[in-house]
């Protein structure tokens, strides 16, 4: 039971994680870069997680959905079906995306912000 716990907790912790901005983040680099710039590579950094994240995502359905077409159960002494624990990762997941996706919107809002304001407040965007 504890092991289903600490998969509940990893995947639905995930998403309330980023939405804190309570991850662990190594900024060595990132800080290296000018500011101008530095928003869009945080933007492609979050675009490379989502897919990535999206990816798990459809993995972890599709065993969910093995598991519970399968009708499998734990080898324990409860039995437990094993749908109910392999529920919990898309769940996680899935919030996960949808607040990944949350700030990417964000981000990129952020960025055309900024682009209007080197170029003008005309509302234009100059690409170079």
């Amino acid at each position: 039971m504890t092991g289903y716990f600490l998969v509940g907790i990893t995947f639905l912790g995930a998403a309330y994680g980023l939405r804190t901005d309570g991850h662990i983040r190594i900024t060595i680099f990132t800080d290296k870069i000018p500011e101008r710039f530095r928003k869009r590579w945080l933007f492609l950094i979050d675009l490379i997680s989502f897919f990535f994240i999206i990816v798990l995502f459809i993995k972890s359905a599709q065993l969910f959905q093995f598991s519970f077409s399968s009708k499998a159960s734990s080898s324990t002494f409860l039995g437990v079906p094993l749908w109910v624990p392999h529920l919990i990762v898309p769940v996680g997941l899935g919030a996960f995306v949808m607040e990944e996706l949350k700030n990417l919107v964000l981000t990129l809002k952020e960025i055309i912000q900024s682009m209007k304001q080197t170029n003008g407040n005309n509302g234009e965007i100059k690409i170079k």
